[in-house]
């Protein structure tokens, strides 16, 4: 596959998995929305939560998160990672994993202390 071919199909493939994305927002809460839609998104968007909540508990078990509220920090950069895989959906953002890693990182530093106690 030629270098052109091989960016039309990433294009395509992300224009093709945003369009199924907002497919499943829109049949969740879009006028024509089913109950099972709803309850799918529900489902994945808690898998998500708990996912991220996961590895924020094994932060606060180090004692190294500055505030308390862990579910805040989980829900906090589940928002981010959202608001960041977007772009990465759509074919001509121009946003790059590499940045919307770096972002992610900066994100998480802010959330741990310096020096975490022994």
């Amino acid at each position: 596959m030629s270098p052109f071919t091989s960016t039309l199909y990433q294009r395509a493939e992300r224009c093709s998995t945003l369009e199924n994305w907002l497919a499943l927002y829109a049949s969740a809460f879009g006028p024509q929305r089913t109950e099972q839609a709803r309850r799918l998104l529900s489902g994945m968007t808690a898998r998500a939560l708990d996912r991220v909540d996961t590895r924020v508990a094994t932060l606060e078990a180090e004692g190294a998160l500055r505030h308390p509220d862990r579910l805040r920090h989980a829900t906090v950069l589940l928002a981010l990672i959202d608001g960041l895989c977007l772009p990465l959906l759509a074919a001509e953002s121009g946003a790059s994993v590499a940045e919307a890693r770096s972002i992610l990182a900066e994100a998480v530093e802010r959330l741990v202390t310096v020096n975490p106690p022994d």
